[in-house]
């Protein structure tokens, strides 16, 4: 990452992770799940997710 890319050290760790060649040094979902830059994130409500224009035709009780 070049130091003008602005992302969190947490975000490039996590990223980096992922993108391991082999999959013997990959995490898993769960300790993905468990990852600092996943799990310290607050929730955000679902309506806050879609721009505008979605949520006017979505039905967010539906996927609540």
């Amino acid at each position: 990452f070049s130091k003008a890319t602005p992302i969190s050290n947490e975000a490039k760790d996590f990223i980096l992770i992922c993108l391991k060649k082999d999959p013997r040094d990959r995490y898993t979902v769960a300790e993905l799940l468990e990852h600092p830059f996943i799990a310290n994130v607050e929730p955000v409500p679902m309506g806050k997710c879609f721009d505008r224009r979605i949520r006017q035709d979505f039905d967010l009780e539906t996927y609540s």
